[in-house]
């Protein structure tokens, strides 16, 4: 089993030089150095919330982080589990067209 950890990143944010308040942190000027991570099945990234306390999602198929948007889409009757990588390589088969949804639960059609 990987590590769930494994693709994480790090973003930093240094505003202490404008005086201005990065949103989240107390003080102005502030400096952040926050922990990134991926959601495997839409593709988004999102700094991690250091006083979030719920449990963030993964999939247990793939053992890779989601996002809470493609967590609550797994939870569906009817889901079918596909990865960002699954996704772009039907489009790009030229097979599949995706024709709406949301980036958490496109809607695919088969081309002709």
């Amino acid at each position: 089993m990987s590590s769930l950890k494994q693709y994480d990143g790090e973003v930093m944010i240094d505003n202490r030089a404008s005086g201005e308040p990065i949103p989240g942190l107390p003080n102005a000027g502030s400096f952040a150095e926050l922990r990134t991570v991926s959601c495997r099945h839409c593709g988004g990234v999102w700094a991690e919330n250091p006083w979030r306390t719920r449990p963030r999602e993964y999939c247990r198929t793939c053992n890779k982080y989601m996002c809470d948007g493609c967590a609550a889409v797994s939870k569906q009757p009817g889901y079918v589990h596909r990865t960002i990588d699954d996704l772009t390589e039907m489009v790009m088969s030229g097979r599949y067209t995706i024709a709406g949804g949301s980036v958490c639960d496109p809607i695919l059609i088969r081309s002709k």
